[in-house]
């Protein structure tokens, strides 16, 4: 019964918002195409948001709805409350057997390990007992104490992923981790989507799921579309900054997404430090990352955040075509060397 009503509060403020959340992504793709009206635009709600599709020269609509029909197929398999697919069924059998995925799953979850390893655990995909511990997904917010989150520290990290890749087959460690691929999920729905927009012959396009943004070649064919970066500070829908150029990927995550204030005055948002087993705080309040591929800009939007600016900046240094932009919780903002020229702050 907990389960159920903490599913009917989620899905109550889910359409409480879907109003305000569509005239917000007009709002969004107005900014991404400059003064360009696209030829079709469609939404639909997936993963708890708005996933939006605008199509900038004349397409059969059918596309449009196949595109979205598969992003709700990846959707029931990626989503850990979808009872049927593939995380439910991971996770409902942690530390008894294996579990045979599809094929994109098992690529998801490769990449998103390997990542783990790469970030040294600043993106975990195993948070899943931490993310229900503070509640903050699901509006249920509670400031956990250190014997709580050492409990729940018991069961995450991402060495309890266990992979069978000759039998495409999933198996968590023991009983208690879950799997939750919220901070990874979007960006990676968004890029299979656009791949599979590109084989169906589209040229111009933007796709906007709940802010991350993946884009399809230029305005029309003629001028390079431009992305309004979130302002951390403002309103949904506000924006302090707009990049354009060549890349086809911006994903933005920060501590304004998803949060409460407890009577501390602390903002505790979803952004788990995985060591720490709380909301990272290290002087940050919104990274944004761009490069080419959405998958990749979901996970280290997420990492970065984690690491903070100055260790987020190093690692960053060592990848070849990705670019960011840090929001310090003091209004600084700090963008990395290559994107300057494509980055501009919008006066107010």
């Amino acid at each position: 019964m907990q389960n159920r009503t903490r599913r009917l509060k989620k899905t109550s403020f889910i359409f409480i918002l879907i109003l305000i959340l569509m005239m917000l992504f007009q709002t969004a793709c107005a900014s991404s195409a400059g003064k360009k009206e696209p030829e079709l635009t469609k939404s639909v709600l997936s993963m708890d948001t708005l996933a939006q599709i605008s199509v900038y020269e004349k397409v059969d609509e059918k596309v449009v709805d196949e595109a979205f029909a598969y992003m709700l197929q990846l959707e029931e398999n990626l989503s850990r409350y979808a009872p049927n697919g593939d995380i439910a069924r991971i996770n409902s059998a942690a530390g008894v057997a294996y579990v045979k995925v599809d094929e994109e799953t098992l690529e998801l979850i490769e990449k998103c390990i390997d990542y783990s390893e790469q970030t040294e655990g600043a993106f975990d995909i195993s948070l899943g007992a931490l993310i229900d511990l503070w509640g903050i997904a699901t509006g249920e917010n509670h400031i956990a104490s250190q014997e709580e989150i050492n409990e729940a520290l018991r069961h995450t990290g991402y060495k309890n992923i266990f992979i069978d890749k000759e039998n495409s087959a999933v198996m968590l460690a023991k009983q208690g981790v879950i799997l939750d691929l919220g901070a990874v999920g979007k960006g990676y729905i968004s890029e299979k989507v656009r791949e599979f927009l590109v084989e169906k012959g589209v040229k111009s396009a933007i796709i906007n799921f709940g802010g991350n943004v993946v884009l399809i070649g230029t305005n029309k064919g003629k001028q390079p579309f431009r992305i309004g970066i979130q302002d951390p500070f403002g309103q949904r829908g506000e924006y302090f900054a707009v990049v354009s150029g060549s890349k086809t990927a911006l994903v933005s995550s920060g501590s304004y997404e998803r949060y409460f204030l407890g009577p501390d005055g602390v903002r505790y948002h979803h952004i788990m430090n995985p060591a720490e087993g709380r909301p990272a705080q290290n002087g940050l309040c919104q990274v944004s990352i761009v490069c080419d591929d959405a998958t990749l800009a979901d996970i280290l939007s997420t990492a970065v955040f984690v690491m903070g600016e100055e260790k987020g900046l190093a690692y960053l240094q060592t990848m070849d075509g990705v670019e960011a932009v840090f929001v310090s919780e003091e209004k600084q903002v700090t963008v990395t060397e290559g994107l300057k020229k494509d980055f501009k702050m919008i006066a107010k």
